[in-house]
C-alpha cells in the first residue's frame, strides 16, 4: 500500500462512501453556523449582506471542488 492515497481504498464501498459522506456533512454542518456568525459580526454595517454572500459561495465551491477532486483522482501509478 505505500504512496496509495487513503481515499482509494474506500472509493469503492458504498459503506464507505456513506460514511464519508456522513462526516463531511456534520464538519460542514458543524463549521458553517460558526463562520457565518464570526463573518456577520466582524462585517461593517453597510455591508454584511456582500460579506455573508461571499461566504456562501465559499462554502458551496468548497463542497462540490473539493469533494469531486477526491473522488474522481485516479490512484498513483507504482
Amino acid at each position: 500500500m505505500k504512496g496509495r492515497c487513503w481515499i482509494g481504498i474506500i472509493r469503492g464501498t458504498p459503506i464507505w462512501l456513506g460514511v464519508w459522506s456522513v462526516l463531511t456533512g456534520l464538519g460542514l454542518g458543524c463549521g458553517q453556523p460558526i463562520s457565518m456568525f464570526v463573518a456577520y459580526q466582524s462585517s461593517p454595517a453597510s455591508r454584511t449582506g456582500e460579506v455573508l454572500g461571499l461566504i456562501t459561495v465559499f462554502y458551496a465551491s468548497s463542497v462540490f471542488l473539493l469533494g469531486g477532486t477526491l473522488l474522481i483522482k485516479p490512484p498513483r501509478k507504482e
